[in-house]
């Protein structure tokens, strides 16, 4: 599913150093926010929270978070959005890579 074809109320869930970004791709209003601390650990009493917070909502998470809430929260509402890297020069990030190591 595209984050634009959702047409629902969602629960967003960011536990990463900085959410800013991924917040501002993912809420719309109406949309609730929980921001953890980066690799957080998710209590089972956060995971019920999370779930008491998600009822007629969609949850939307990082590919990192998914993993760590994946099993415990039903998969028919767990989405994540996948983090790419883009390099503008990667001539220079591979001299920079080779220079290092030698």
């Amino acid at each position: 599913m595209r984050l634009e074809e959702i047409n629902q109320s969602k629960l967003i869930i960011a536990g990463i150093a900085n959410p800013t970004s991924f917040i501002e791709k993912t809420k719309n209003d109406g949309d609730e926010v929980l921001i953890f601390s980066d690799h957080h650990e998710f209590s089972t009493q956060e995971i019920e929270a999370i779930k008491a917070k998600a009822t007629n909502k969609i949850i939307i998470t990082t590919e990192k978070d998914y993993m760590r809430l994946q099993g415990k929260i039903d998969d028919a509402v767990l989405y994540y959005l996948p983090i790419k890297v883009a390099l503008d020069n990667t001539s220079q990030f591979d001299k920079t890579i080779l220079d290092y190591v030698g």
